[in-house]
C-alpha cells in the first residue's frame, strides 16, 4: 500500500512467506519459487534488499538527485541500458527498474570486484570513508538471513 492506503501494483518477494507457512498449495508453490529464484528477483546477494532498502516497494518513487524507481535508477547515468527497454521512460516499469539495477550492480561487481565498493558506486556514495549505504544492505541481508535459516531447519 502506499502512503494513502492505495493497493501498489509491484511485484515483490512477499509470497515467499506463504511458502514458509505452508499456505500456499503444492502446484501454485512451485510457481511461486520458480518466480523467486529467477533472474527479476535473486541474483545471490541482494536485489531485494537494495529495492526495499532505496524505495520501500514504491515504483514511482524519486530521490531529490533523480533517481528513480524501486532500484532508484539514475536514468541519465544509465541511458544506454535503459535504451534496451525502450528508454528513459520505461525505468519505472517495475520489471525494467529492476532488470536495469541488477545489471547496474554486476557492472560494478565486476569493474571493483568488491561488494562493498560496488553498492557505494551504486549509491554514488564510492568515496564516503564509513561505507554506510553497504552497511544497511549488509545488514538488511544478514536479517533476512536468519529467516532463510530458520526456514531451511523447519524444512528438514
Amino acid at each position: 500500500l502506499d502512503g494513502a492506503k492505495r493497493p501498489c501494483c509491484v511485484r515483490t518477494s512477499n509470497p515467499g512467506h506463504c511458502l514458509y507457512t505452508k499456505i500456499v498449495s503444492p502446484e501454485r508453490a512451485r510457481i511461486v519459487a520458480e518466480s523467486l529464484l529467477g533472474n527479476d528477483f535473486f541474483n545471490g546477494w541482494g536485489v531485494r534488499t537494495v529495492g526495499s532498502r532505496e524505495s520501500r516497494y514504491n515504483p514511482v518513487a524519486e530521490s531529490q538527485v533523480g533517481a528513480k524507481g524501486l532500484m532508484q535508477v539514475m536514468p541519465k547515468f544509465h541511458l544506454d541500458k535503459l535504451s534496451d527497454h525502450g528508454g528513459e521512460h520505461a525505468v519505472l516499469e517495475p520489471e525494467v527498474n529492476i532488470v536495469v539495477g541488477a545489471r547496474i550492480l554486476r557492472e560494478y561487481l565486476r569493474r571493483f570486484g568488491d561488494t562493498e565498493a560496488a553498492l557505494q558506486m551504486y549509491a554514488g556514495a564510492y568515496d564516503e570513508p564509513t561505507s554506510q549505504y553497504a552497511s544497511k544492505v549488509f545488514a538488511e541481508r544478514a536479517r533476512l538471513e536468519v529467516f532463510r535459516q530458520k526456514a531451511k531447519k523447519q524444512s528438514v
